[in-house]
């Protein structure tokens, strides 16, 4: 891969990267939505499935990244979102009633979320601008 490629290949790369989180951001909006608008219980069931499988999602996309470009702390990273992967199964698990309150979710995870994007995501954004130049 020349340099103008790789150079291509790692701008879309965080553009990538910023564009799936605003999709977690998105589901999380419409998991909000359902709760407050009393949905059934089939539709937030779907809608945690999204969100579980959107996290997934972009965490392997982190961890491709990361392996793909060598960036450092690949294992550290890993070892953040597979916390964060067992957290959110076991507190979707919590959600098998209606009466379950999604607050606790929310909360967990817009917290949990912003802090790994300052402190872990800033990091391998600002290592993978390094490899531009």
């Amino acid at each position: 891969m020349n340099t103008f490629e790789k150079g291509e290949a790692i701008r879309s790369t965080i553009q990538h990267l910023e564009n799936e989180h605003q999709l977690i951001h998105e589901v999380l909006s419409k998991l909000k939505y359902a709760e407050s608008a009393g949905l059934n219980n089939n539709i937030r069931e779907m809608l945690l499935r999204e969100f579980y499988k959107c996290i997934d999602f972009h965490f392997t996309s982190e961890e491709n990244i990361m392996l793909i470009f060598d960036l450092e702390g690949y294992h550290e990273h890993k070892k953040e979102h597979d916390t964060l992967r067992y957290k959110l199964a076991e507190l979707i698990g919590s959600f098998n009633t209606e009466e379950a309150d999604l607050s606790e979710l929310d909360v967990f995870t817009t917290n949990w979320l912003e802090e790994h994007n300052k402190n872990s995501d800033s990091k391998l954004a600002g290592r993978l601008k390094k490899k531009l130049h």
